[in-house]
């Protein structure tokens, strides 16, 4: 099946819109390392949207399937 782009995300793309992405990597508990820049909004959107769909059924997971573990 092939599937085709959002007029949103078209529109996104052709425009070129740039936005300020705050970039923080947790480690023990705190924060290792804190970067600052720009970047496209459509990618920034879709780094943030993975981990809001992955996150709950990553988190099931050890609980519903036998050896699986997840590492970070």
């Amino acid at each position: 099946m092939i599937s085709f782009p959002s007029m949103k995300g078209i529109l996104t793309a052709a425009t070129d819109a740039v936005v300020r992405l705050h970039h923080s990597v947790l480690e023990d508990g705190g924060i290792s390392n804190l970067g600052l820049g720009y970047a496209h909004c459509g990618m920034v959107a879709a780094a943030r949207w993975i981990p809001k769909l992955c996150t709950p059924t990553l988190l099931k997971a050890p609980g519903e399937c036998r050896g699986f573990k997840v590492k970070s």
